[in-house]
């Protein structure tokens, strides 16, 4: 089996279980029809695109053990500014909702919220969202490749 397969199908069978496990346990709504094919689009784009923005970290990351604080030093300020922890409001900050505009988790969890609560969700669902990860994603694998290494740096 190709490697990218693999890639796919353990967090597919992840989010699969965890569907399943919501509908099953708390009645929870499945998206169906084109809500359901934004929704699994939103979250391969997502999966790798963060996938290609992780690898391109390495390239800041000097050893295994720098690696969880380099990575939290990065991911919790974006997830405070795009509205993950606690939503942007009309009163927040116009720098952090400019600087979460700017990055792509915003985008990704509004593109995967939106799909998944179709109309029962404030923004409606936009393919913008998508591409804008997907671009986040390439230029995530081009600094991959070009700055990757197995070995630690000095």
């Amino acid at each position: 089996m190709r490697t990218w397969h693999k890639i796919l199908i353990a967090p597919g069978i992840a989010i699969a279980f965890l569907l399943a496990f919501g509908a099953i346990a708390y009645s929870a709504d499945i998206p169906t029809g084109t809500a359901l094919l934004e929704f699994v689009v939103s979250i391969i784009v997502g999966a790798m695109a963060f996938a290609a923005l992780g690898l391109a970290t390495t390239a800041i990351v000097p050893n295994a053990e720098a690696a969880p604080p380099v990575v939290n030093a990065i991911i919790l300020p974006l997830l405070f500014v795009s509205g993950v922890f606690i939503p942007l409001t009309a009163r927040s900050p116009q720098w952090m909702k400019t600087l979460g505009d700017i990055f792509p988790v915003k985008h990704f969890v509004e593109a995967t919220m939106s799909s998944f609560y179709g109309a029962g969700y404030p923004i409606p669902f936009d393919w913008s969202d998508v591409l804008f990860v997907a671009a986040w994603g390439v230029a995530g694998l081009v600094l991959a490749i070009r700055f990757f290494s197995w070995e630690p740096r000095k």
